[in-house]
């Protein structure tokens, strides 16, 4: 059976059969309802252009724009441009160290071959106490002390020294010795001056327990020797706070050109906010320099009883006091500019949380291109 019925005898409009489009005879023009002479329009090819963009531009598909990960932060240098965690503190302290080599173990040296004289200087004043002395304990106190201060003295000054080159780190700049110098040069009376006052600051509460104990040691009393220990107490915990506070004094004496007064005060008003972030990071610095340094320096004990029982007398003395001092050079140099960048890193990223440094950073570091500057 078919769709159509088969016409009737007679019918004069027979119905014809059904044919697909596109398998039917192209119409003539006439039939297709075009009249003669004009040709069919294609509305795409020929249409009119008014200067506007087609509708298929407008509502067909494009692929979609790409965007930067809002999660990755611009790092221009050693460190990215946001709030540091440990890791970027610590990681960006050795890469500071490594990238500008030059610049920061020719200032490490000067400062780790002074610590290496005073450790010497304090070695060889404590040798010559003589323990049945009655001021013994007063004596060695004074020693430990000056020795204690002077030490971080010196590495106040070389976070100092090295803050400018740690900075210009951040922004992928690394700048040569000479450049260094210059910078540094003019700010040499505020940086030692901020040392001096650190100085003060650290001998003085460990002069007074000397005190009491020699006092305690000559009266023999039970009572100043709990005296004592609660002193003890006293003074590290105050030193510790104190320490914390003006941790950040030399950057900012050498980076925002502050003297010292000031350097201390904008010290403690950074610090305040963030206190024991601070105190732990610095902690946590302190013990793995501490302990890098014990490593280095173990090996002079070695020598030393080698030495004893191969020659025995003052050379053997000599010997290990020389080995120690060389080997407390190299764990200084090692060690001191590694607390030194984590410092000013450590700063900048307190800046960079309460005063949103990082903008400018990112400004800094494209107003002009990478390089030794």
């Amino acid at each position: 059976m078919t769709d159509v019925d088969p016409p009737a005898q007679g019918d004069p409009n027979p119905v014809q059969p059904w044919i697909a489009p596109s398998a039917g005879p192209a119409m003539h023009p006439l039939e297709s309802g075009i009249p003669p002479g004009w040709a069919p329009v294609d509305p795409v090819s020929d249409a009119v252009d008014y200067g506007l963009a087609h509708p298929a531009e407008i509502y067909g598909y494009r692929p979609p724009p790409t965007y930067a990960n809002p999660l990755v932060a611009h790092k221009p240098g050693i460190i990215p441009l946001r709030p540091l965690g440990l890791g970027d503190i610590l990681g960006g302290a050795l890469t500071a160290i490594t990238t500008n080599l030059r610049a920061v173990a020719a200032i490490s040296a000067v400062i780790a071959v002074a610590s290496a004289l005073i450790t010497l200087l304090g070695s060889v004043l404590m040798d010559a106490v003589s323990l049945d002395d009655d001021n013994v304990v007063a004596a060695l106190g004074g020693i430990t002390t000056l020795s204690i201060a002077a030490s971080v003295v010196l590495t106040s000054i070389l976070t100092g020294a090295l803050a400018y080159p740690t900075s210009r780190a951040v922004e992928g700049r690394y700048p040569p010795l000479s450049r260094c110098w210059e910078r540094l040069a003019p700010r040499i009376p505020a940086v030692l001056a901020v040392g001096a006052i650190e100085f003060v600051i650290i001998t003085v509460p460990l002069m007074l327990v000397t005190a009491i104990f020699a006092t305690a040691g000559a009266a023999s009393t039970s009572a100043l020797a709990v005296l004592g220990l609660l002193v003890i107490l006293i003074a590290v915990v105050a030193l510790t706070v104190v320490t914390t506070f003006i941790a950040f004094a030399l950057p900012i004496t050498v980076l925002e050109k502050l003297g010292p007064i000031d350097s201390l005060r904008r010290s403690v008003a950074l610090v305040r906010p963030v206190f024991w972030r601070v105190f732990g990071i610095l902690l946590l610095v302190g013990l793995i320099i501490g302990i890098a340094g014990s490593v280095i320096t173990s090996p002079a004990e070695f020598v030393g009883s080698v030495t004893e029982e191969v020659a025995g007398g003052a050379s053997a003395t000599t010997t290990k006091l020389a080995t120690s001092t060389i080997l407390s050079a190299v764990a200084d140099f090692i060690t001191l500019p590694f607390l030194a960048t984590t410092v000013t890193l450590l700063y900048t990223d307190t800046r960079i949380r309460l005063e949103g440094f990082d903008i400018t950073l990112i400004a800094a570091s494209a107003d002009s291109p990478k390089g030794n500057r």
